[in-house]
C-alpha cells in the first residue's frame, strides 16, 4: 500500500500509527517500508484481528504480510 500525503515536510515529519485489519488466523505480522522491517503481534478486536504499526507518508511503498 502506498501512503501519500501533502502536507509540509519541514512540520509534518512523524511516521503515523496505522491499524490494518489482518486474517483471523494470523498471530504476528512483518511490516516492511524500504529496507525497515519490524515485527507485530495480532490483536483482535470487536471487528476482527487487527495489527498496529507505524507508517512514513511519502517513502516506500508498506508491504504486510503474515510472519512465520
Amino acid at each position: 500500500m502506498s501512503l501519500r500525503d501533502d502536507l509540509d515536510a519541514a512540520t509534518y515529519d512523524l511516521p503515523l500509527t496505522l491499524r490494518t485489519y489482518v486474517p483471523a488466523g494470523w498471530t504476528a505480522v512483518e511490516v516492511r517500508q524500504g529496507i525497515g522491517v519490524t515485527r507485530a503481534r495480532v490483536a483482535k478486536g470487536e471487528r476482527g484481528s487487527f495489527v498496529l504499526y507505524q507508517a512514513r507518508p511519502n517513502a516506500e511503498a508498506v508491504v504486510i504480510k503474515r510472519a512465520a
